[in-house]
């Protein structure tokens, strides 16, 4: 009988391997000297596509000029329902690389730099009580064996030194992926996916996840949270996409 690793084994043993080895730069292979995992000559390189852009207050999508009121159309004519938004970085080559060997590699150290990216921004509301990953379904987990929203958002939780809080939201119903959607077709296929615990009642929430494209997942899950009781939900996405 053929032996089969469970995913979450395999998950775990190349984590712990990254850590015993160390890994090179994740975006040049040259041995990184900073804890993020990027090498300096990189992190300088791309500095300008992690802060450089004016961005939506709402959203964080980048803008063109400011507006006077630091909102981008869209949110101009509805709001979302999170309250605030923020972003590591730009969602573009080669930084679009270290979602996806994060997301389907399982190169767990490229989540050093993503986390290290996000946490730098700082929380745009005075106080937030807890940090909260998009979550995956029960069949999506089980078949990648990790959710690499959670293991953003745990490290972003260290970073901020605010709790975490990975049951507060599930993912109850399972959607097709969204990247082959248009915009509208995304919002309802994400509809109904999540419910949130009645522990988010009166809580600032900080809700974490890899990418974040047109939104529809985010708004999704703020939605569930806010009718739960959610004080203040904040869009915390590693990477954005670039502005519409």
């Amino acid at each position: 009988m053929r032996f089969t690793t469970p995913a979450f084994l395999r998950a775990y043993t190349t984590r712990a391997l990254d850590v015993l080895l160390g890994v090179d730069c994740v975006l040049c292979g040259a041995r990184p000297v900073r804890p993020s995992g990027v090498c300096a000559c990189c992190d300088e390189q791309h500095r300008a596509l992690r802060n450089a852009r004016l961005r939506c207050a709402r959203c964080a999508i980048g803008l063109i000029t400011h507006a006077a009121d630091a909102l981008c159309g869209d949110c101009r004519r509805e709001a979302p329902p999170f309250d605030a938004a923020i972003c590591g970085a730009e969602y573009v080559a080669p930084l679009d690389r270290l979602v996806r060997d994060l997301k389907f590699n399982r190169s767990f150290h490229c989540a050093r730099p993503l986390a290290a990216w996000l946490a730098h921004a700082p929380p745009p509301i005075p106080h937030i009580d807890a940090i909260v990953p998009i979550p995956l379904s029960p069949q999506r987990l089980a078949a990648r064996g990790y959710n690499q929203s959670r293991i953003l958002a745990a490290r972003l939780s260290r970073a901020w030194k605010i709790p975490l809080a990975d049951a507060w939201l599930m993912r109850v119903v399972e959607h097709p992926p969204l990247a082959s959607l248009a915009a509208r077709e995304r919002v309802e296929a994400i509809r109904g996916a999540f419910v949130a615990l009645p522990a988010c009642a009166g809580k600032a929430v900080a809700l974490v996840d890899d990418v974040m494209t047109s939104g529809a997942t985010m708004r999704e899950a703020a939605r569930v949270l806010k009718a739960a009781g959610a004080s203040a939900v904040v869009a915390c996405a590693a990477l954005r996409t670039p502005m519409n």
